[in-house]
């Protein structure tokens, strides 16, 4: 979810687009690109801005693809 949907705020065409790099990112890789036990572990991870790069667990994935999933989970 982005991170105004956790906080309790309502989805926007903004949060949707988030998500769908969200599952961008997911599919390619296998991974999330926050890393959390608990929800409220994923929205601190968000709040610091400390997300996995896709190119770390997927060097070999065009870098076209690489930015469309980066500007997707950008916090602006």
């Amino acid at each position: 979810m982005a991170p105004e949907v956790i906080a309790g705020n309502e989805a926007t065409p903004a949060s949707d687009i988030y998500s769908v790099g969200v599952l961008l990112y997911f599919l390619v890789s296998g991974r999330h690109p926050f890393e959390g036990r608990t929800l409220a572990e994923i929205a601190v991870g968000q709040s610091l801005r400390r997300r996995r790069l896709l190119t770390d667990d997927r060097p070999d994935v065009p870098e076209g693809f690489v930015r469309i999933v980066d500007r997707a989970l950008a916090f602006d």
